[in-house]
């Protein structure tokens, strides 16, 4: 499986980590997981975290699409809500195009995405310590 996921209910946070290949479709149903536990609530932010070896290969914008509409509808997150990504800065660039290009042609996208490329900025974004958190070697 290329995603896992933990919702931390003190820190008011969903944190998925993202390796090897991404399929849409099992992100897909990783936000229907999210959204069908006991401890998430729609305002809990979010923080993705890139491993160094994923496959984005699988991932076009038509895909991207797909994923963003069924996370809006798995999660019903409010307006605003806060989602760090955490990736390799090569990564952060191609994702931002990426998120960039979806905000424009969805006004309604309800996130505010943050893309950072080490811990430190994570944390500092999410008011939270994530040191116990296990990270790719690129963050640290």
């Amino acid at each position: 499986m290329g995603i896992r996921f933990q919702i931390d209910v003190a820190m008011r946070l969903v944190i998925a980590w993202y390796e090897k290949q991404l399929d849409p479709l099992e992100y897909i149903k990783v936000m229907k997981e999210i959204a069908a536990s006991p401890d998430f609530r729609p305002d809990f932010r979010l923080l993705a975290i890139i491993s160094e070896d994923i496959d984005l290969s699988s991932l076009s914008a038509d895909a991207m699409r797909e994923m963003q509409a069924a996370e809006a509808a798995s999660l019903q997150r409010p307006p605003g809500t806060l989602g760090v990504i955490l990736a390799e800065d090569e990564m952060v660039t191609v994702m931002g195009k990426l998120y960039i290009e979806l905000a424009a042609n969805n006004p309604n996208l309800g996130t505010d995405i943050r893309m950072v490329s080490n811990a430190a900025e994570a944390s500092a974004l999410l008011g939270v310590n994530l040191a116990h958190l296990q990270m790719p070697a690129y963050a640290l």
